[in-house]
């Protein structure tokens, strides 16, 4: 407890640090990408009504409980996996609700054993979202850009370095997505709720690299 309260205070320091941004010069987007950020915007505020945050909580704390040899790390080649299953989906023209949810769950798991908890996560996405998220419309893209920020987190757990801000990018991104593929923000909160259910009744096992696959 004494090691996660200690990490609590300086990813909220680093929290601190990075919680500015700036509001994007609407003549900086043409007019379908700066109609689509306005819609992602009044989206993701009314996302606070929504009970993500307090599902996150109990799902966080049955997770510490049923997967206690997982890590940070673990949970984020978990999300590695968790987003190539969306990218396949999207080549094959289809999209699952549940899928973006689980890429969601993992994305937590792997902040909140590191103590950012996702009310941190969510505040600093916020932020980002109203600075220029929205460059075009190709959303492979996006997927470049989580593997990048991937690329940037992984050693920085290993190091033993925290960063919020690298969570709530992802978190960002992975939403822009959904937009751009038609699936809300709404259909991703309830799925998480679903899938957490779901999850609750299934049988784990643990992988060699430290990641659990229901059996």
């Amino acid at each position: 407890m004494k090691q996660l309260n200690h990490l609590t205070t300086q990813a909220r320091k680093n929290y601190t640090h990075f919680l500015k941004f700036t509001n994007p010069k609407k003549d900086e987007y043409p007019p379908n990408l700066l109609s689509l950020l306005d819609s992602s915007r009044n989206r993701w505020l009314k996302l606070k009504s929504l009970n993500l945050i307090e599902v996150e909580k109990e799902r966080l704390a049955w997770s510490l409980k049923m997967f206690p040899k997982a890590s940070n790390y673990s949970s984020l080649l978990k999300l590695e996996a968790e987003l190539q299953e969306i990218k396949e989906d999207i080549r094959k023209g289809e999209d699952n609700p549940l899928e973006y949810a689980d890429a969601l769950m993992c994305l937590f798991d792997s902040a909140g054993r590191d103590g950012i908890d996702a009310q941190m996560i969510y505040d600093f996405a916020y932020s980002k979202y109203k600075a220029n998220v929205i460059r075009d419309l190709d959303v492979f893209n996006y997927f470049i850009d989580i593997r990048d920020i991937l690329d940037k987190l992984k050693p920085a757990i290993l190091s033993n370095c925290i960063y919020p801000h690298y969570y709530s990018e992802i978190l960002v991104n992975i939403f822009i997505i959904a937009n751009l593929r038609g699936v809300s923000e709404f259909s991703i909160v309830k799925a998480f709720a679903q899938k957490f259910e779901i999850n609750k009744n299934r049988k784990w096992t643990k992988n060699p690299d430290n990641t659990y696959s229901h059996i």
